[in-house]
């Protein structure tokens, strides 16, 4: 039913540009729009420093094998002071310069929509490339019609394709920690690292770059093989000639976002370093704004930091006095401003009462017990009342 759907889609669109890395989806994708569709798919891929030398192959293998109308196209992501920077959202400037591409290829021949190879299963894990594909229009029909890795797979095998059981990858800056550039020559000996272990009979590798150490992170079944004297020779060896000076073995073997884990220990830059592509760089551009692409970095609110952090106090209201040698005020309005925690407000009582005592007054204070209500009469300075 899902394999129906996903054709009946093909064949409603009447013409696709598929984004074909090679992968297990995408070559399922393409095979699929080539067989629904005939000349009217074309499948692009990609060529950059970022894209492993195994990935292409896969691509242009898979693409012989069952007469896709093949193309290349190179892109210049690592040439991105954005993307250089490496922030935890990268592959949203990834995307953002393929599709530039893409949709530029199908606007000039005629093709009805981009749509690329995204998953059932995708959906829930953090792929800052999505924003990307929803500002340009890319459709994914695997994910509309429901379908996840492991019946791509199956379907995939059914149509006799070799790529079938191929381990998912991803580009090849995803070894390299957040924060840190990425550059060229990192990319190059990353390849070059991973080439080794494949040539070594290892399917499940990669080789995280933490500057002069190379942490491998192998399948479970595959650690112990290269434990063996002979094998961890070869890898020692062949590694330290790329120019690393340490090479590890990490005993959880693969995990899927390990970087993504630990992150949080590099060190972060200030939120003004955090670069954006220019709206002013093409005509065409459609990158969002700093104030777009910070909400997909994580960040944590000042009141989750500290159990009771203290509150800004508004500035006191003007006293009005009246005509008495006494002094009194007229009555004024009462006043509320907001607190810096924004789960309440500071009110300030009638200012006839010669209001210099500002109490919590919370936003839902019923749900709260009268301990804390009661506690929360505060004199200056003022805090926030509640365990935010």
């Amino acid at each position: 039913m899902k394999a129906a759907a996903l054709e009946a889609r093909l064949r409603a669109l009447g013409s696709v540009l598929v984004a074909y890395s090679g992968g297990v989806d995408s070559a399922f994708l393409a095979v699929t729009a080539t067989r629904v569709l005939g000349d009217r798919a074309l499948c692009v891929t990609a060529d950059s420093p970022s894209y492993p030398d195994h990935h292409r192959d896969l691509a242009i293998g898979t693409a012989r094998a069952f007469n896709l109308r093949h193309e290349m196209v190179a892109t210049s992501e690592v040439e991105h002071p954005e993307y250089r920077a490496n922030p935890a959202n990268r592959c949203y400037y990834c995307k953002h310069e393929l599709y530039t591409h893409l949709t530029a290829i199908a606007r000039d021949r005629g093709f009805a929509a981009v749509v690329d190879g995204s998953n059932a299963d995708d959906r829930g894990d953090y792929r800052p490339g999505r924003q990307a594909a929803r500002e340009f229009g890319v459709l994914s029909p695997l994910d509309e019609a429901g379908l996840t890795k492991d019946e791509i797979r199956e379907l995939a095998r059914q149509a006799g394709m070799s790529t079938w059981d191929e381990p998912a990858s991803a580009c090849l800056s995803s070894r390299i920690p957040y924060h840190t550039e990425v550059t060229e020559e990192k990319l190059r000996t990353i390849d070059a690292a991973e080439r080794v272990l494949r040539d070594l009979g290892f399917r499940v590798c990669r080789v995280r770059h933490h500057d002069t150490i190379a942490r491998l992170e192998l399948g479970p079944g595959e650690i112990a093989r290269a434990l063996e004297p002979d094998v961890a020779a070869t890898i020692d060896r062949e590694l330290r000639a790329l120019g690393y000076a340490h090479v590890t073995i990490d005993l959880r073997g693969y995990r899927l976002g390990s970087l993504n884990r630990i992150s949080r220990f590099c060190p972060k830059p200030s939120r003004t370093s955090i670069p954006s592509i220019s709206r002013s760089a093409s005509a065409t551009s459609t990158s969002p704004s700093i104030s777009r692409i910070r909400p997909a970095i994580p960040s944590i609110s000042p009141c989750r930091r500290r159990r009771r952090p203290s509150c800004t106090r508004p500035a006191s209201p003007p006293r009005h006095r009246g005509g008495s040698r006494s002094g009194a005020r007229s009555a004024a309005p009462r006043q509320s401003l907001p607190c810096s925690c924004s789960s309440g407000v500071w009110t300030d009582p009638t200012i006839s009462r010669g209001g210099r005592r500002w109490w919590w007054r919370p936003r839902r204070s019923s749900g709260l017990p009268p301990s804390v209500r009661s506690a929360t009469r505060l004199a200056l300075p003022p805090r926030c009342g509640r365990w935010c």
